[in-house]
């Protein structure tokens, strides 16, 4: 084994789901990002600084419980997003299609947890003033 470690760089990150234009669609219209590519069971979203949000239909699917239950489709991921304002950006995911989880663990903290259209937990987390 050499000694030299490779540098990584994250490109994007892909999402499983049922339904990948339904579901980009949604993220397209909630963070205001670019569509790259929407074909064949794969939707592609650019951030403003280049990041890669990509969703990938997989016929398979089972949505996440989330808090987590024994033998039930965990989480395996769940996105952080940061916003001025905590309580417009909530209202404006629901009218999206998301909804606010049942339990909320850390609102007290300025975070509420989301559920998208196909079950994946997001955080919406008021961003701090610097």
């Amino acid at each position: 084994m050499n000694d030299i470690t490779p540098e990584f760089y994250l490109s994007g990150i892909v999402i499983d789901c049922k339904d990948a234009r339904a579901l980009g669609s949604f993220y397209q219209r909630l963070l205001g990002w670019t569509r790259i590519s929407d074909d064949n069971g794969w939707f592609e979203l650019q951030s403003p600084d280049g990041l890669l949000l990509n969703f990938q239909t997989d016929d398979a699917y089972e949505p996440p419980v989330w808090p987590s239950q024994a033998c039930k489709q965990g989480q395996m991921q769940h996105l952080d997003f940061y916003v001025d304002d905590l309580d417009a950006a909530v209202s404006y995911a629901i009218q999206l299609g998301a909804r606010a989880a049942d339990q909320q663990f850390f609102q007290a903290n300025g975070c509420v947890v989301m559920i998208d259209p196909e079950g994946h937990p997001f955080c919406v987390i008021q961003k701090r003033a610097s």
